[in-house]
């Protein structure tokens, strides 16, 4: 009888960043919610948060086991893929979530769906499918156009892909949205640099010469650019040229918000 109750009691816990409090909430509600995946699914989020993801798999393995088709247990199953290195099993619990999705709301995603979207453009780009990846960010982009994030890796996607000019102009858009994203701060100095050293010293010059007076031209390239991060707590991404990467992830109030799990990932 009160087990929504006290499900609502952990999510109160867990807006505050109190994960202890939080999964004890949890808990309770799981033993009074028996056959009911939502508390085994909160535990695990929890535990996510607080980078214990070998419990967390486990309890979102047990969600996925009384609820198969839920597709907000296929996503998290896929954040822990993901983390595993997995990317292919990934992709495919991703799919599976959006199809469950798009079963559901025929006509269009709603904005609660904009994680998963992200989460998939996420995978192409570590698949090295740039132009698949553009397209889920653009569609996340549509369910959520302020979303400072999204605009980043797509800007990040574009620079991978040499596109320096259509990178840079993203990078500025999500700037513009979060002025302290250090992530486009970063990334948008780096790829200016890159985009000078493509370009002509004015209109109808040929190339410039391998080297000039004997000095060898610098040589640019976007693997060169270095650590550089994207922080946030609250739904979005956090992006690394090499290095770690926070994958989104659903939250923990009644309606089914977002927070982040943060998993390692690389791009080659």
């Amino acid at each position: 009888m009160f087990g929504p109750a006290w499900l609502a009691f952990g999510h109160s816990f867990a807006e505050e960043a109190e994960h202890d409090q939080a999964m004890a909430a949890y808990f309770t509600a799981a033993q009074l919610m028996k056959g009911c995946h939502l508390p085994v699914l909160y535990i695990g989020l929890e535990y996510g948060m607080t980078n214990n993801l070998k419990l967390a798999e486990r309890f979102f393995k047990q969600a996925l086991n009384i609820a198969p088709e839920d597709p907000f247990v296929l996503h998290e199953m896929g954040v822990v893929a993901f983390q595993n290195g997995d990317l292919d099993t990934a992709e495919k619990y991703f799919m599976d979530a959006l199809e469950k999705v798009q079963a559901i709301e025929k006509e269009m995603l709603t904005e609660k769906w904009e994680p998963l979207l992200n989460n998939l453009g996420h995978v192409c780009r570590k698949l090295g499918r740039y132009e698949e990846s553009l397209t889920y960010h653009r569609q996340a982009l549509v369910l959520c156009p302020q979303n400072p994030s999204t605009m980043a890796a797509i800007g990040f996607v574009h620079s991978l892909q040499s596109h320096f000019d259509m990178a840079i102009d993203y990078f500025h858009k999500a700037l513009g949205l979060r002025r302290d994203d250090t992530f486009s701060v970063t990334m948008l100095a780096q790829t200016i640099e890159l985009y000078i050293g493509e370009m002509k010293p004015y209109e109808g010059a040929e190339e410039l010469p391998e080297k000039f007076e004997g000095i060898p031209l610098p040589e640019y390239n976007v693997a060169d650019v270095g650590d550089v991060k994207l922080g946030d707590v609250t739904a979005e991404l956090k992006l690394e040229g090499d290095g770690p990467m926070m994958l989104e992830s659903w939250g923990q109030d009644a309606s089914t918000s977002s927070l982040d799990i943060e998993v390692e990932m690389e791009d080659s």
